[in-house]
This record gives structure tokens, sequence and C-alpha cells, in this order.
């Protein structure tokens, strides 16, 4: 059981609300005390994961934001003595219940408040690292194309993969998705800019190599990436919303295995050397691929994030978010149709 910790802090005339509220809330863990002065109440709560949405969403509801409420979220690694589980108690009480039985009203409701995932703060916080254009994201996109440059024309499948692993430019595809669901526009532009920066620069440095080796296009390795067929995109999309399921589970570390399965690194760079070779056609082929994996993933993530009710709690917000994402929805089926009619061309 995944759990977080929430410390909320409230000024003390607020004692009387916070009661009534915290008799609404299903909490493992809770503590309350007072700063020296008394003017001040401090709250710790403990709780699963996937109810971090319904609990901060009703101290935003009743007390608002600003300077009266603060409330600061983090993972609780673990708990000593552990915090039992109530599981069992739930499929006991299932078991005695009527199979047939329609859930309450206030079931409904609960369903709806604990869409099991994690808090949108908590996605925003995960992918900030991601989208950070800094020294270090433009050195693992170098090191990763240089990798892939040598595994391709090599024909080494694991270096191959090493270069799939340490590449950083599955999170910036992450995070557009992400933040066009969520109709915020600074976080797509920033993934925007990471991604199409990430890109360029591997792209130049394949190109760089392949202008300097022998590049041979009937290769294994290179000859896999200079194909688009229906399959590749039904594993990019499948990759995809693999990508955001895990995403919005809280365990990002499954990641890794995405990047493998729909590397956008080895088709790209691939592309770089046969361009930088001189071989036009198959360049094309294999910066089609990247492209249709690109396109694919996003179309994939955001519908994914959109199944798992990844949306603003504020109505005006939640408005602009759908209309966002409805018109990015259309963008990326129109760009697959595509895909698929130079599919069926070629």
């Amino acid at each position: 059981m995944a759990l977080r910790e929430l410390r909320v802090f409230l000024p003390a005339d607020c004692e009387e609300e916070v009661e009534e509220l915290l008799n609404e809330l299903d909490l493992k863990q809770l503590w309350k005390g007072h700063d020296k002065e008394g003017t001040g109440l401090m709250l710790i709560l403990a709780f699963d994961a996937f109810k971090a949405e319904k609990i901060v969403g009703k101290f935003e509801e009743r007390f608002g934001q600003g300077e009266r409420l603060r409330m600061v979220l983090s993972e609780a690694v673990a708990s000593f003595p552990p915090i039992p589980m109530d599981e069992d108690e739930k499929k006991d009480e299932d078991a005695n219940g009527d199979e047939n039985n329609e859930p309450e009203n206030g079931d409904e409701d609960e369903d709806e408040e604990n869409p099991g995932r994690v808090i949108i703060e908590e996605l925003l916080e995960d992918i900030r690292p991601s989208i950070a254009f800094d020294g270090q994201f433009m050195a693992m996109v170098i090191l990763s194309a240089i990798v892939a440059a040598i595994g391709l024309i090599r024909d080494n499948t694991p270096v191959v993969i090493g270069a799939m692993v340490i590449a950083p430019l599955l999170g910036p595809n992450i995070a557009l998705a992400l933040g066009t669901t969520l109709g915020k526009w600074d976080l797509i532009l920033r993934a925007l800019k990471t991604n199409v920066f990430g890109l360029t620069l591997a792209l130049i440095f394949s190109i760089v190599i392949g202008l300097v080796m022998n590049v041979d296009p009937n290769g294994p390795q290179i000859a896999a990436r200079t194909a688009v067929t229906y399959s590749d995109l039904l594993l990019a999309f499948a990759a995809g919303a693999a990508g955001a399921l895990s995403f919005t589970s809280g365990t990002a570390s499954s990641l890794v295995g995405v990047m493998v399965a729909v590397a956008l690194i080895p088709p790209l760079v691939a592309g770089g050397l046969l361009l930088g070779s001189g071989h036009w056609l198959h360049a094309y082929s294999a910066l089609l691929l990247t492209m249709a994996n690109i396109i694919t993933i996003n179309l994939a993530a955001v519908l994914t994030f959109n199944i798992r009710k990844v949306r603003p709690r504020r109505y005006w917000e939640d408005q602009i978010a759908k209309k966002m994402m409805g018109r990015a929805i259309i963008l990326w089926l129109a760009l697959v149709a595509l895909l698929l009619a130079v599919i069926s061309i070629s």
C-alpha cells in the first residue's frame, strides 16, 4: 500500500471547521498540534496515495488557497509500526453482501473522488525534472546518440538497448501529453522546447557521425528502423499508454521498460546516420518512424490520462482543459490517419 503524508497549516481559529472536515475523511493516522504562540494549527495526515486527490480537494474547498491554508504533500516511505491494511475487511464486507446490490450514491461519489491514481500535483512534480533543458539533459542526449550510432553501425543489440535506456526523450513527450490534458500552456511550451531541442541535438550529432563513418543501410539494426508498419504504430500506442499508466500509478521507475519498448533515439539516430552518409530514401523512412512514434505516444498518453481522470479540480480550468484535450486528440488522430495513408501507399 502506497502511503502519502500531508502536512496542513491553518490558523488556530479554524479548529472547529477542521474537526468537522476530519470526520468526513478516511485517514490511516492523524496528528494535530499548535505552534508555541497558539495562533497556528498543524495537522499531519497519513492516507492511501490514491485518496490524495479527494483529501487535498476537501481542504481546498473548505479553506480556500493562499495565506490561510498551506499544504505540503510527501511520500511516506515506511511506517513503524506498519499501518494495518483494510483490504481484508472490505473483502469480508463484500462477501457478506448481496452480489446484486447496486452501489449507493455515496459509493459512486467515493469512486469519483478516488480515481486510483496519485494526485495531479504529484504528477507535475514528478514530470518537472524530465523537461529541464539543462547541461545534464544535453549531455544525456549527446551520449545516447553516440552510443546508439555505434550500436547501429556495429549491429550490436545490447549497445542499442543501452542507448534506449539512457536517452531522456520519453519524458518530454509524456509531459506534453500531461500539459495538454490539464490545459497547462506553460507545461506544453516547456515540453515542446525540450523535445524539439533534444531531437534536433541528437539528429545533428548523428548526421556528423554519418559523415565520418561508413554506414550500411542494409545492416540489420539500421534496416529495422527504415520501415514503418502498422505493428510499429500499435507498439508505440501500447507503450505510450503503459508509460502514462505507470506514471499516474506512482511507479515511474517502470518507464525504463517503456523506453526500451518504444525508443525514440534509435530511429532518429538511424535517420541522421543515413542523412550524413547520403542515403536519402532510407533516412526518410527512419525519420518517418521517429515521427510515428512521437505522434502515437502522445495520442496514447492523452487518452490514458483522460481515462485515469487526470483533470483540474477547478471547474473553469477543467472546461479549458477539456477543449484543449479534444483539439489535441483530433490533431493526433488526423496525424495518425495521415501516417496510415503513407504506410499503405509505401
